[in-house]
This record gives C-alpha cells, structure tokens and sequence, in this order.
C-alpha cells in the first residue's frame, strides 16, 4: 500500500474515533436526562393523584357535613357555597398546575446545549480543513 494511502486512513482514523466517543457521551446524555424526566413525571404524577384523592375526600366529607348541619333552614344555599367552594379549589389548582408546567425548563436542554456546541466544533473544523486544502 502506498504510504500517503495509509496516512490518509491513519488521519481519518484519528479525526473520527473523538467523534464516536462524543457521539457516544451524548446518547448517555440523552439517556440520562430521559431518566430523570421520566423519573420525575412518574413522581410528580402518584403525588398528584394522591394529594388529589384526599383532597377530595376532605372536601366531600366537610361539604356533606355543611349541608346536614344546614338541612333544616338553608339547604339549598348550603349546597351552592359547596359547589362554589369546589369549583373555585379547581381553578386553583388548574392555575398552580399551569404555573408549574410553565417554569419547568425545556425538555432536554442541557442536552440540547451539548450537539448545539458539537455541532459549532465541527463546523469551525470543517471550516480550518477547508482553508487548509485552499
């Protein structure tokens, strides 16, 4: 073989080995940061539905005993402050959960961040080849 052959595979060879170490640390990224979203979620979620259950049940209970202590004189009235009660804690909580969702930071951005900053190496790279071979 000739010897600026083998040199040629041997530079290649050095240029693409970082990159496939690169490539590879980036899927641990990824699979990292998916974890720990997922991980979160499932947390968020069971803590969510767990506070929702009880808050529900208390609620249910302290309206069933507004409307008996109230039965005789003022049911009905009794019965719309309930209802109002439960509808204005469900707007709070559709808010809280809207406030929540918004201040999240973006799905995978410190992975994001990462390609974004491979992605300007290689090009500054391809750009120094480029000059170079000019």
């Amino acid at each position: 073989m000739n010897m600026r052959l083998i040199a040629t595979i041997a530079t290649i060879a050095g240029l693409v080995a970082p990159a496939l170490i690169d490539v590879r640390s980036r899927f641990e990224g990824v699979s990292n940061d998916l974890q720990t979203e997922i991980r979160g979620a499932v947390k968020t979620l069971l803590a969510g539905v767990a506070t929702v259950l009880l808050a529900a049940f208390a609620m249910l209970f302290g309206a069933f005993a507004l409307v008996a202590v109230y039965w005789e004189t003022d049911r009905v009235r009794a019965l719309l402050v309930m209802s109002a009660a439960f509808a204005l804690a469900a707007l709070v909580i559709a808010l809280l959960i809207q406030r929540f969702l918004n201040r999240k930071p973006r799905f995978m951005a410190a992975t994001l961040a990462e390609l974004d900053r491979d992605r300007q190496r290689v090009a500054a790279l391809v750009s120094l080849v480029t000059k170079a071979r000019d």
